[in-house]
């Protein structure tokens, strides 16, 4: 392997100050920044060549730099960092670094050869008593030749003695970390101590050891490259450093050389747009616990979280109500927000990279499973819905109202408006409005009943008796009467008044069947029809179910492909019919609760 330092002192014997110069007009850049970076010239292929460097000074690689920009890497070398050290750190100690002025600049005879204005050069340490020379011209007691350059002589090896010295040089303030030497260059321009990687992503292992503990501020690029590489080296860096920020050019520039400003500028372009967080799109863990809710933040609006999961099924408040959600697009939602996205992985050492996320179907059930407990609720003592979902308070379902605007409190008469809080499936299909009336209706009701206002009360109290979400009153309606008498309509009335989502249709047969219910859970009313071919058998069954409903005991209603469940129903019966009930209710248990 070669010798990268003695190679790089060869480059640099090779440069006088009048080369500098055009250099730095070339790049942009001061004299002095190049001075304290160095920088080496290849006469045999006119190329300026940087040094790279590992974490403790050494020279790793040298890269050649051609007029054109063209950038190549002499044989040999590893990529490195870019970055003004002071010495190399050789156990506890720091070897100081050697830089070299010709002899003629610094005004001194070479110690070697005692000749002056000549090709020699001196340590800059000491001009006049330096501790290393390279003379052009006396091979007797060097350290080693170094070629066309000549011969290199060591006189002694300057050590940092002080506690804590750091290779880079004392600073108060942070550290840049820029992308490549020209920008380390341009940010030792602002008068910052400056470490230069070789690529947007690359070098994060040596700078991590390099800067640990120190404040620093990472400069990316505006590209996509740029970004990304900004973001690694911020998240490797944040677990090491005591500070770090994240920094963009405006967006007019593409990196800090072409936009160079004063360091003026460049501090008040930090103040107003340092990035201290992490990168939208990339999540700070792979763990799936964290990162299921991250997503659950998405289903929040106001701080309060509008996604539920009860009774084994999923449900999203709409700003009326929650509506059922069905797993398939729970799911698909997963794969939307997680998928094409990355993550922040630990590796050995605490060092952090970015990695895709690896969304497939078992991320996906682990997410859903994290986020149902999350979203676990269930009803409070006897009541099925509505409900407040903080158990601490209570919904008085035996005077609340839910229409589409608003619940309606009708003991209090008080409105108060929808929430998330209260869980509740549907609402009625029209707005809460005291005035409306409807003359059609009230000439329908007092044409069948024949004026008779005690049916007519009934009635109105029946139809009042269903808006409430309670069968409180344990009571059962049975409207009979002839063929053409207005069964029909009124039942009709009474499912446009509650809505589909409340109201529903049932047979006889639906009560004692075995999945007969299981599409009636979150209903306020049934509409029963006569049906004459119930058999005898049959009959008290229904009957049994019938008392139990009426009567707010628990229920047990089985569900296709899942467990069953237990419930208290709310349903208010409204049975239609042109005879007599089919049933033997020799203890009249559900005769006492019969309306007609």
């Amino acid at each position: 392997m070669k010798d990268f330092n003695d190679l790089w002192i060869t480059f640099q014997s090779n440069v006088y100050p009048a080369m500098l110069k055009c250099l730095a007009e070339d790049l942009g850049v001061t004299v002095e920044s190049i001075k304290k970076l160095g920088v080496g010239f290849f006469p045999g292929e006119q190329a300026w060549v940087f040094a790279e460097r590992d974490e403790k000074g050494n020279i790793i690689g040298l890269q050649r730099r051609y007029r054109d920009d063209k950038k190549f890497m002499i044989e040999g070398s590893n990529r490195g960092l870019s970055y003004e050290a002071l010495g190399t750190k050789i156990e506890n100690k720091i070897i100081r670094r050697t830089k070299f002025i010709r002899v003629a600049d610094a005004d001194v005879y070479c110690p070697v050869c005692d000749r002056a204005a000549d090709g020699c050069l001196v340590s800059d340490d000491d001009p006049k008593n330096p501790s290393a020379v390279i003379c052009v011209r006396t091979p007797e007691g060097a350290t080693k030749s170094l070629g066309a350059a000549g011969y290199l002589h060591h006189r002694s090896t300057p050590t940092i003695k002080q506690s804590g010295y750091s290779i880079l040089p004392d600073s108060t303030k942070p550290i840049l970390i820029v992308e490549g030497s020209t920008d380390t260059l341009a940010a030792m321009d602002m008068g910052y101590v400056a470490v230069g990687k070789s690529s947007a992503g690359g070098n994060n292992d040596l700078l991590a050891k390099l800067l640990k503990s120190k404040n620093v501020i990472v400069v990316g690029e505006n590209n996509e490259a740029g970004l990304r590489g900004m973001e690694t080296t911020y998240q490797i860096l944040k677990s090491k450093c005591k500070s770090v920020v994240k920094i963009l050019p405006p967006d007019e520039f593409d990196d800090l050389r072409e936009w160079h400003p004063t360091a003026e500028e460049f501090e008040s372009w930090v103040k107003q747009n340092k990035i201290t967080k992490t990168a939208d799109g990339i999540f700070e863990t792979t763990q799936h616990y964290p990162l299921a809710l991250e997503w659950l933040e998405t289903q929040k609006k106001n701080g309060k979280l509008w996604l539920r999961y009860f009774n084994g099924d999923w449900y999203r408040y709409s700003g009326l109500c929650y509506e059922k959600l069905a797993v398939e697009i729970l799911e698909r939602e997963f794969y939307k927000f997680f998928g094409g996205r990355e993550a922040i992985v630990s590796k050995v050492g605490e060092l952090r990279e970015i990695r895709p996320l690896n969304v497939n179907e078992y991320f996906v059930r682990n997410i859903r499973h994290i986020t149902s407990r999350q979203c676990f609720i269930e009803a409070p003592g006897n009541i099925y819905q509505p409900f407040h979902i903080k158990e601490h308070k209570v919904f008085d379902t035996k005077q609340a109202i839910v229409f589409k605007n608003g619940i309606y409190y009708v003991n209090d008469n008080r409105f108060e408006p929808h929430s998330p809080d209260i869980f509740i499936t549907s609402t009625l299909p029209y707005d809460y409005n005291p005035n409306a009336k409807c003359s059609l209706w009230l000439w329908f009701v007092n044409d069948i009943f024949n004026g008779n206002q005690e049916c007519i009360d009934l009635l109105q109290e029946w139809f009042g008796y269903n808006l409430l979400a309670s069968n409180h009153l344990e009571q059962f309606m049975f409207f009979f009467g002839v063929p053409g008498s207005g069964k029909s309509t009124t039942t009709d009335v009474l499912y446009a008044m509650l809505g589909s989502d409340k109201c529903g249709a049932a047979n006889l047969e639906d009560l004692g069947n075995q999945f007969g219910l299981q599409t009636s859970i979150h209903k306020q009313a049934l509409v029963i029809s006569e049906d004459k071919a119930t058999q005898k058998r049959e009959a008290d069954k229904i009957l049994q179910r019938l008392k139990r409903i009426t009567g707010q005991d628990w229920l047990p209603v089985d569900i296709k492909f899942r467990d069953p469940i237990q419930i208290k129903p709310i349903w208010r019966i409204t049975y239609v019919g042109n005879d007599i009930l089919p049933f033997d209710d020799a203890a009249w248990a559900l005769g006492r609760r019969l309306n007609l």
